[in-house]
Protein backbone atom coordinates (compact mmCIF):
# COMPACT_ATOMS: atom_id res chain seq x y z
CA UNK A 1 0.00 0.00 0.00
CA UNK A 2 2.69 2.35 0.93
CA UNK A 3 4.67 1.92 -2.89
CA UNK A 4 1.10 2.47 -4.29
CA UNK A 5 0.64 5.95 -2.32
CA UNK A 6 4.61 6.83 -3.34
CA UNK A 7 3.54 5.98 -6.82
CA UNK A 8 0.17 8.18 -6.29
CA UNK A 9 2.59 11.18 -5.05
CA UNK A 10 4.74 10.81 -7.69
CA UNK A 11 2.26 11.04 -10.82
CA UNK A 12 0.25 13.71 -8.55
CA UNK A 13 3.51 15.52 -9.31
CA UNK A 14 4.09 14.94 -12.59
CA UNK A 15 0.88 16.29 -13.33
CA UNK A 16 1.05 19.38 -11.78
CA UNK A 17 4.31 19.93 -13.29
CA UNK A 18 2.90 19.19 -16.86
CA UNK A 19 0.03 21.94 -16.05
CA UNK A 20 2.11 24.64 -14.72
CA UNK A 21 4.90 24.33 -17.88
CA UNK A 22 1.54 24.32 -19.86
CA UNK A 23 0.21 27.42 -18.08
CA UNK A 24 3.31 29.56 -18.51
CA UNK A 25 3.61 28.66 -21.96
CA UNK A 26 -0.20 29.91 -22.46
CA UNK A 27 0.66 33.10 -20.83
CA UNK A 28 3.49 33.60 -22.91
CA UNK A 29 1.24 32.98 -26.33
CA UNK A 30 -1.02 35.53 -25.18
CA UNK A 31 1.17 37.71 -24.42
CA UNK A 32 3.31 37.26 -27.67
CA UNK A 33 0.13 37.30 -29.95
CA UNK A 34 -1.18 40.50 -28.11
CA UNK A 35 1.63 42.61 -28.48
CA UNK A 36 0.36 46.43 -30.98
CA UNK A 37 2.57 46.67 -34.26
CA UNK A 38 2.28 48.80 -37.09
CA UNK A 39 4.26 49.27 -40.13
CA UNK A 40 4.71 51.72 -43.00
CA UNK A 41 4.02 50.47 -46.63
CA UNK A 42 3.65 51.62 -50.29
CA UNK A 43 6.03 54.25 -49.36
CA UNK A 44 6.14 56.72 -52.74
CA UNK A 45 7.50 59.94 -54.17
CA UNK A 46 6.22 61.96 -56.43
CA UNK A 47 8.45 64.65 -58.44
CA UNK A 48 5.99 67.05 -61.34
CA UNK A 49 7.80 70.15 -62.61
CA UNK A 50 6.18 73.35 -61.06
CA UNK A 51 4.76 71.72 -57.97
CA UNK A 52 6.06 70.80 -54.63
CA UNK A 53 7.32 66.89 -53.92
CA UNK A 54 4.18 64.66 -52.99
CA UNK A 55 5.29 61.63 -50.61
CA UNK A 56 2.69 59.26 -49.73
CA UNK A 57 2.69 56.04 -47.38
CA UNK A 58 0.90 53.62 -45.77
CA UNK A 59 0.46 53.05 -42.37
CA UNK A 60 -0.33 49.37 -41.61
CA UNK A 61 -2.09 47.54 -38.14
CA UNK A 62 -0.07 44.69 -38.19
CA UNK A 63 -1.65 43.37 -34.68
CA UNK A 64 -4.16 41.16 -33.83
CA UNK A 65 -6.28 44.14 -32.34
CA UNK A 66 -7.12 47.52 -33.40
CA UNK A 67 -5.01 50.38 -32.00
CA UNK A 68 -5.62 54.17 -32.33
CA UNK A 69 -3.16 56.43 -34.51
CA UNK A 70 -2.68 59.71 -32.30
CA UNK A 71 -0.29 61.68 -34.18
CA UNK A 72 1.84 61.40 -37.22
CA UNK A 73 5.33 63.59 -37.18
CA UNK A 74 7.49 64.16 -40.24
CA UNK A 75 10.87 64.46 -38.82
CA UNK A 76 14.31 66.13 -40.10
CA UNK A 77 17.18 63.53 -39.17
CA UNK A 78 18.09 66.10 -36.51
CA UNK A 79 14.88 65.65 -34.88
CA UNK A 80 13.18 69.22 -36.01
CA UNK A 81 9.86 68.86 -37.49
CA UNK A 82 8.92 68.79 -41.12
CA UNK A 83 6.13 71.28 -41.65
CA UNK A 84 4.12 69.82 -44.82
CA UNK A 85 2.88 72.62 -46.99
CA UNK A 86 -1.10 73.33 -47.93
CA UNK A 87 -0.79 73.03 -51.55
CA UNK A 88 -3.62 72.03 -54.02
CA UNK A 89 -2.87 71.66 -58.01
CA UNK A 90 -4.62 73.76 -60.06
CA UNK A 91 -7.86 72.30 -61.64
CA UNK A 92 -7.47 71.94 -65.22
CA UNK A 93 -10.11 72.40 -68.33
CA UNK A 94 -10.26 70.58 -71.62
CA UNK A 95 -12.58 73.35 -74.22
CA UNK A 96 -14.79 71.18 -75.97
CA UNK A 97 -16.81 73.55 -78.39
CA UNK A 98 -16.27 76.52 -76.76
CA UNK A 99 -17.09 74.90 -73.23
CA UNK A 100 -14.72 74.54 -70.25
CA UNK A 101 -15.21 71.42 -69.26
CA UNK A 102 -12.99 70.37 -66.05
CA UNK A 103 -10.08 67.42 -66.36
CA UNK A 104 -10.50 64.73 -64.08
CA UNK A 105 -8.51 64.69 -61.17
CA UNK A 106 -5.73 62.24 -59.81
CA UNK A 107 -6.36 61.52 -56.15
CA UNK A 108 -2.36 61.04 -56.24
CA UNK A 109 -2.41 64.85 -56.79
CA UNK A 110 -3.77 66.33 -53.31
CA UNK A 111 -2.40 65.82 -50.24
CA UNK A 112 -4.39 63.59 -47.69
CA UNK A 113 -2.73 64.68 -44.44
CA UNK A 114 -3.41 63.32 -40.73
CA UNK A 115 -5.65 65.73 -39.17
CA UNK A 116 -7.23 64.00 -36.14
CA UNK A 117 -6.75 60.49 -33.79
CA UNK A 118 -7.81 57.50 -36.10
CA UNK A 119 -8.71 53.85 -35.47
CA UNK A 120 -7.32 51.72 -37.10
CA UNK A 121 -8.69 47.84 -37.39
CA UNK A 122 -6.54 44.83 -37.28
CA UNK A 123 -4.58 44.42 -40.69
CA UNK A 124 -5.95 47.34 -42.25
CA UNK A 125 -4.14 50.24 -43.48
CA UNK A 126 -4.69 54.52 -43.53
CA UNK A 127 -2.88 56.20 -46.34
CA UNK A 128 -1.31 58.95 -45.94
CA UNK A 129 0.15 61.94 -48.45
CA UNK A 130 2.33 65.17 -47.88
CA UNK A 131 3.86 67.85 -50.33
CA UNK A 132 7.05 69.07 -48.96
CA UNK A 133 9.33 71.17 -50.03
CA UNK A 134 12.37 70.83 -49.97
CA UNK A 135 12.06 66.89 -50.08
CA UNK A 136 14.61 64.71 -48.23
CA UNK A 137 15.12 61.23 -48.79
CA UNK A 138 16.81 60.45 -45.54
CA UNK A 139 13.76 62.04 -43.50
CA UNK A 140 12.07 60.15 -40.49
CA UNK A 141 8.09 59.19 -39.56
CA UNK A 142 7.07 59.32 -36.08
CA UNK A 143 3.82 57.98 -35.37
CA UNK A 144 2.22 58.23 -32.14
CA UNK A 145 -0.25 55.17 -30.59
CA UNK A 146 -2.45 54.98 -27.69
CA UNK A 147 -0.95 51.41 -26.67
CA UNK A 148 2.56 50.47 -26.85
CA UNK A 149 4.01 49.76 -30.21
CA UNK A 150 7.86 49.62 -29.65
CA UNK A 151 8.94 47.87 -26.36
CA UNK A 152 7.22 49.70 -24.25
CA UNK A 153 7.02 53.09 -25.94
CA UNK A 154 3.89 54.33 -27.50
CA UNK A 155 5.35 56.00 -30.56
CA UNK A 156 7.75 54.57 -33.05
CA UNK A 157 10.57 56.06 -35.67
CA UNK A 158 10.72 54.60 -39.13
CA UNK A 159 13.17 55.14 -41.57
CA UNK A 160 11.25 54.41 -45.22
CA UNK A 161 12.91 54.07 -48.22
CA UNK A 162 10.42 56.44 -50.76
CA UNK A 163 10.52 54.80 -54.07
CA UNK A 164 9.52 56.91 -57.06
CA UNK A 165 5.59 56.97 -58.17
CA UNK A 166 5.11 56.94 -61.96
Amino acid sequence: METFLKSFELWNFVISVLALTIALYSIYYTRKNDKHSIEITDSYVSFIDHRPTLIMFDVLNTSNSSIKILDVELLNVDGSLITPLDYKPEQKYTVVNGMRIPDAYNKYDYSLPFESPEVVPPYEKIELRYYLDPYRSDMKIKITCNKPIHRFRKSKLFSPQFMKFE
